[in-house]
């Protein structure tokens, strides 16, 4: 049995597959998850299918991201080998809508956790606690039981060792843990900096990522569409610090030499302007700052970064271009 999962896994690992594939596969995976939501839960409207889609793909994409890390931290193999096995194994992400169907129809809400500090532990313990239509719901939970399962099975065969594969399982446990509950981490930070305390509540949570009084200038959209708004600006921080320690570590004189010719002259140029159009904005439609939230301030920073990856992005073409001529 052991031989036979060993060549499952070698064919999955060498599996010689394109760049252009994988990601096609792997997008067309998160698509049609995507697709799936509409069995066991409705949309509004077509403003909130792509709210969700929108954090339906940052999300798995941090999903993807944080355990390909993890497992080629623990194994010390390539990191393609880990994303072939990674990308059959997504192949999970698409149970949660039909089991959720068959188990509460369209009354199935799949969210995050809003939990207080006070909460966390009990969650932990209790997996997730008892409830299985709204949060992490039932077909959730099996979609991470499974998944722990292959985890465990993977590192075992690899390292053929029971300790480091029981540890690598419990710390996979705890990674899904940090990202179900992901909204009560900056809830903590930003409400603990203002309030000077960092006892908070489940409802503190509720009320930071579900009013919509302090999102731009949208007016009128669900709490569930405010959710998807505000913890895809999150997840968009994560995935640029993970992405980014992780190159930095192990492709580090590329991405210094990336840095360092960035022509940061231009690149504040193009930040200047965007400040200056923000500020001319302001004057004339009359807005106010007393409207300047939390999210508004995240989502300023996001939109720099944007420019900044936009203008290093034009700057490798043309830096290539120039070397082979």
């Amino acid at each position: 049995m052991k031989k036979r999962l060993e060549k499952i896994i070698d064919f999955l690992e060498n599996n010689k597959i394109s760049f252009w594939s994988w990601l096609a596969s792997f997008f067309g995976l998160i698509t049609i998850r995507l697709l799936l939501e509409g069995l066991s839960s409705s949309f509004a409207s077509g403003a909130s299918f792509f709210y969700e889609a929108i954090q339906t793909f940052l999300f798995f994409c941090l999903t993807f991201f944080a355990f390909t890390i993890f497992l080629n931290y623990i194994l010390k193999t390539e990191l393609k080998n880990i994303s072939n096995v990674m990308l059959f194994g997504f192949l999970l992400i698409l149970l949660p809508p039909i089991i959720d169907y068959f188990f509460c129809g369209q009354n199935c809400v799949r969210t995050y956790e809003f939990a207080g500090t006070g909460d966390l532990l009990p969650l932990f313990l209790n997996f997730f606690g008892e409830g299985h239509t709204n949060g992490v719901t039932v077909g959730v939970k099996t979609e991470i039981i499974l998944a722990l399962f292959l985890i465990f099975l993977y590192v075992y065969i690899r390292t053929a060792k029971l300790f480091v594969s029981s540890v690598s399982t419990l710390a996979s446990y705890f990674l899904f843990f940090l990202l179900a509950t992901l909204p009560t981490y900056p809830a903590t930070l930003f409400l603990g900096l203002e309030n000077l305390h960092f006892d908070i509540s489940r409802n503190d949570v509720i009320q930071l990522f579900q009013t919509t009084n302090d999102l731009f200038s949208l007016k009128n959209i669900s709490p569930q569409d405010t959710v998807n708004l505000k913890i895809s600006i999150i997840i968009s921080f994560l995935l640029l610090g993970i992405t980014s320690i992780y190159f930095l570590i192990n492709q580090r004189q590329k991405i210094l030499s990336f840095l360092l010719n960035a022509r940061y002259p231009q690149l504040f140029i193009h930040w200047g302007l965007i400040v200056i159009g923000m500020g001319l904005a302001l004057i004339y439609t009359g807005a106010s700052f007393e409207k300047i939230s939390f999210f508004t301030v995240l989502s300023f920073m996001l939109f720099e970064i944007s420019v900044a990856c936009a203008w290093l992005a034009s700057v490798v073409p043309n830096d290539i271009f120039d070397k082979n001529t």
